[in-house]
């Protein structure tokens, strides 16, 4: 499967647009603003995770590997397989950010005070983005997060990460051994030896692609929660001005 169709990036151009400027600080609830910088974030995620894909089939690898041969070209292809997975699954957490802002605090506070929005994001776990959605009457929101988690492709590229990041490393062709026998007979006995999980690079290049098509989908369908009016918003000095009331009336209230 071809990787050059991760170039084109008009397919989520515009989850770059929600990055606030002024006109939506002016105009939105922090919850709002902030729900935008998280949809910017996984903009940037996605496109990282795509630039790895891509980089996965250079011709030319150049300075980055000491010998153009198979076990060096194998090395910077799996360099580039482990950054495209662990940017896919970070994409995932922020998705479940973007929810958990919007559906969290409308004071200023989370703007004002660094730490209170770092703690916030924090906190977002499966089982409290749930109780938020929950509260909130955001049932069916709940479900589409759930059914997207429960997709056998999605499953498996969350489980793949997280055999990475508690097993370091995978055995891939070319780069070392991973007996699961001790190769010589001791007695009549075998000792097992501790190997690795085995994956090809190349499927799991193809599975990657199919992930990318099936998450814009899916993260498509959660922007729709933000304001119709949030991008196309103009800078107005009323807005500037009922914003100054809303900030003063928290500042009164802290």
């Amino acid at each position: 499967m071809n990787s050059n169709i991760l170039e084109k990036v008009e397919d989520i151009e515009g989850w770059l647009k929600y990055s606030p400027g002024i006109p939506q600080y002016s105009k939105f609830l922090p919850n709002v603003i902030c729900a935008g910088v998280k949809v910017a974030d996984v903009y940037h995620t996605i496109r990282h995770a795509r630039a790895s894909l891509i980089y996965m089939d250079l011709e030319d690898y150049g300075q980055t590997i000491a010998e153009n041969d198979y076990t060096h070209v194998q090395y910077i292809k799996s360099k580039f397989f482990f950054d495209a997975l662990a940017y896919y699954n970070y994409s995932i957490d922020l998705s479940w950010q973007v929810l958990f802002l919007y559906y969290g605090d409308e004071d200023y506070g989370i703007l004002q005070d660094k730490f209170r929005y770092e703690q916030d994001i924090k906190k977002c776990r499966m089982a409290t983005l749930e109780k938020r959605l929950e509260r909130k009457g955001q049932n069916e929101l709940l479900e589409y997060v759930n059914s997207f988690l429960n997709l056998p492709l999605t499953d498996s590229v969350r489980d793949e990460y997280n055999y990475l990041k508690h097993r370091g490393t995978y055995y891939i062709d070319g780069l070392g051994e991973n007996d699961e026998y001790f190769p010589f007979g001791l007695a009549g006995s075998r000792l097992k030896m501790i190997n690795r999980r085995e994956i090809d690079l190349e499927s799991w290049k193809g599975k990657m692609i199919e992930y990318d098509k099936s998450f814009v989908n899916y993260f498509n369908e959660i922007v729709k929660i933000m304001p119709q009016d949030y991008v196309s918003s103009k800078l107005d000095l009323l807005e500037i001005a009922s914003l100054s009331s809303r900030l003063k009336e928290w500042e009164k209230g802290k």
